[in-house]
């Protein structure tokens, strides 16, 4: 799979005896810091981009948007799903893994971000490479919580398999959200 300069931030949010706290995760263990903390800034700020590869119906997808005049998608979505190897020809017909489910879980109003200025800024250098990067999204768990989330997918479509996969990223760790969690998603997409 090719790895282009496309990556995700993420961030887990949970309510803990009435306080917010960062669900700080490594994928050894986890810490809760409350937001009210000087170390919620900090572990904020720290939180790396994380890597992700473009499957081929995505590195298809943009060919043939800007060399063979395909109309273009309005609206890109992100969806949660389970562990899963993700190949070079998944596709949402056959992704490989199980997507997230559970109470409230919708990525056309959770997670849905606009082509065009409005969720994505304007192209600028970033360490040699132009970048744009997408507002900030985000998932949040409904009562009885979601199955665990390993990876997300950004796709043409925000449910089913007639949508395109374009790519793909591992999250830092697993994530279990439970009832009224969140996690907050946002996608760099830079080209060197």
């Amino acid at each position: 799979m090719r790895h282009f300069g496309t990556s995700y931030k993420f961030a887990h949010h949970r309510t803990v005896d009435g306080e917010r706290c960062l669900i700080w995760g490594n994928g050894i263990g986890e810490l809760l810091i409350p937001v009210t903390s000087l170390e919620y800034a900090e572990a904020l700020g720290d939180r790396g981009w994380q890597g992700n590869a473009l499957v081929n119906e995505g590195e298809d997808e943009l060919l043939n948007t800007y060399f063979r005049a395909q109309a273009k998608q309005t609206t890109l979505y992100g969806r949660l799903y389970g562990a899963g190897s993700v190949l070079e020809t998944s596709t949402l017909a056959a992704p490989v893994a199980t997507e997230v489910a559970g109470t409230g879980y919708s990525p056309s109003t959770q997670c849905a971000w606009t082509v065009g200025n409005t969720d994505f800024g304007a192209p600028a250098d970033s360490s040699g490479s132009q970048t744009t990067t997408s507002t900030t999204k985000t998932f949040t768990a409904g009562a009885g919580g979601w199955t665990a989330a390993v990876q997300l997918f950004l796709a043409t479509a925000a449910t089913g398999t007639a949508g395109k996969l374009l790519a793909f990223v591992a999250l830092s760790a697993t994530r279990t959200l439970a009832a009224t969690d969140t996690l907050d998603v946002s996608v760099a997409v830079g080209l060197n």
